[in-house]
């Protein structure tokens, strides 16, 4: 979890147990916590962003708060029956729920936390930049249409000379959602993707020193993304590193001012050739494994 995150659940752990405390023994500080949580979430929302992992923690923030406004509003001086013991105990229980729920509540962040990727040991800085073309001699032949052609996506990581520009996230919204699509998942589920921060800067001019500098290409069979950390790391050290992406195989790829370009599922050619192959993938592995028996 992020550092707001984290004092903002022991803040509220903090005010849940407080309401255990009888209020005649109660200290007055206690009863400004959920003051206090509701500032925390609101500076985290402006300084960390929102994400829907701790909707459940903002529940329970506004809750706590509604919960002892009309305390606040009576002030320090207030004089009154001690509450019916019927009274106490459901306070009690409604406490001890809520407190179960502040666990409940806390396990989306640590399970999908907003990770950092690790920073890059080299001497240089790292920028990126995207690339797309188009191949116009060679057809594309997984769809219907003679005028597409083979289009190849490229990420490029190499040394910078950064002046101003500004550090791209690990993926955009429409590429954690373009992949949250592929997985069959609720779209906002890979939302926090997108505040996630790289070390890579956008179209950062190329370090001179040096210079010239070696060329890795990385062919992906999976995200473009996926070996960020390594290709930010080379590239701290001296390297160009070109990412390649393939059309009808990367859940999306990225087109030449980095929006996201989608994977088409519903592509009837491409969808046939895949049944041929993981047909002919099965055949094998039979194969395979009638070999390794008769072993």
């Amino acid at each position: 979890m992020r550092t707001l995150e984290i004092v903002t659940f022991g803040t509220l752990l903090l005010t849940f147990l407080g309401f255990f405390v009888p209020k005649r023994k109660r200290p007055r500080w206690l009863a400004f916590l959920p003051s206090l949580v509701l500032l925390l979430v609101l500076a985290h929302l402006v300084l960390e962003g929102y994400r829907w992992q701790m909707v459940p923690a903002y529940a329970l923030t506004a809750i706590a708060f509604l919960a002892t406004v009309p305390g606040l509003v009576a002030g320090a001086n207030r004089q009154g029956k001690p509450p019916a013991k019927r009274h106490r105990a459901l306070g009690m229980v409604g406490t001890a729920l809520g407190l179960l729920t502040l666990i409940v509540a806390a396990a989306p962040p640590i399970l999908l936390p907003v990770f950092r990727l690790p920073k890059p040991s080299g001497s240089f800085a790292v920028g990126t930049r995207y690339f797309y073309w188009v191949d116009q001699g060679r057809p594309d032949t997984y769809t219907t249409d003679p005028n597409d052609y083979r289009e190849v996506s490229i990420q490029a990581w190499y040394p910078a000379e950064v002046t101003g520009e500004k550090r791209i996230r690990y993926m955009s919204k429409g590429a954690s959602r373009a992949l949250a699509e592929t997985f069959d998942v609720p779209p906002f589920l890979l939302d926090h993707f997108a505040l996630v921060r790289t070390h890579a800067y956008l179209n950062a001019g190329v370090a001179s020193k040096d210079a010239p500098y070696p060329v890795i290409t990385y062919s992906t069979s999976g995200l473009m993304s996926s070996h960020m950390a390594l290709f930010e790391e080379l590239a701290s050290h001296g390297y160009v590193v070109l990412c390649i992406g393939h059309p009808y195989w990367n859940p999306f790829l990225y087109g030449a001012e980095g929006e996201v370009l989608p994977f088409d599922g519903q592509n009837e050619v491409y969808k046939a050739w895949w049944a041929e192959e993981n047909d002919a993938v099965r055949e094998v592995n039979a194969v395979a494994f009638w070999t390794w028996e008769k072993q």
